[in-house]
């Protein structure tokens, strides 16, 4: 069993890949760039919102539409996020996904989450129409997107591919 360790229970885990390593190198960018962008927006809006740039706390789910106590939101982000991280993680060991669009997933959920669990609430401050966004809900939403184009990319080359011959 060269380059493999034995988890508990017997089962072989892979050891940790240079994609593995990607993802989290991405997804710390994603983190980084959406605290450093916050930290940007606050100072610009500390005299008061701009035609774009605004001061926004949400401390509620699905933009402020439920709100949960803070106990119950912190459980449900968390569990998400662990969620979507280890679908997104298994998906791009199965070659259904590129690195980037887990790491967009990954490092937005998780920028959130960090958010939330410092300042009880999750900081926008970039207004598109009626919504305000930040840069780690634009890279969640950016991955989201990367999903579909995959699946879609998927079901056309299932599609594309000649029918097994029976029998042959």
């Amino acid at each position: 069993m060269s380059g493999s360790r034995r988890a508990l229970g017997g089962r072989v885990r892979a050891p940790t890949s240079s994609v593995d390593v990607r993802i989290a190198i991405l997804a710390l960018a994603v983190i980084a760039a959406d605290l450093t962008a916050k930290m940007w927006a606050w100072s610009v809006t500390a005299h008061g919102d701009t035609d774009r740039i605004v001061r926004s706390s949400n401390p509620g789910l699905a933009l402020g539409v439920a709100t949960p106590p803070w106990a119950v939101t912190m459980v449900l982000v968390a569990g998400l996020a662990l969620v979507i991280g280890w679908i997104a993680r298994r998906a791009v060991r199965a070659g259904q996904l590129e690195p980037w669009v887990a790491a967009m997933l990954i490092g937005g959920a998780t920028a959130n989450l960090l958010d939330r669990l410092v300042s009880g609430g999750v900081h926008d401050f970039l207004r598109i129409g009626n919504v305000a966004l930040n840069l780690a809900d634009a890279a969640f939403i950016i991955g989201f997107f990367g999903v579909a184009a995959a699946t879609v990319r998927q079901r056309a080359a299932r599609r594309a591919a000649p029918l097994p011959v029976r029998g042959a």
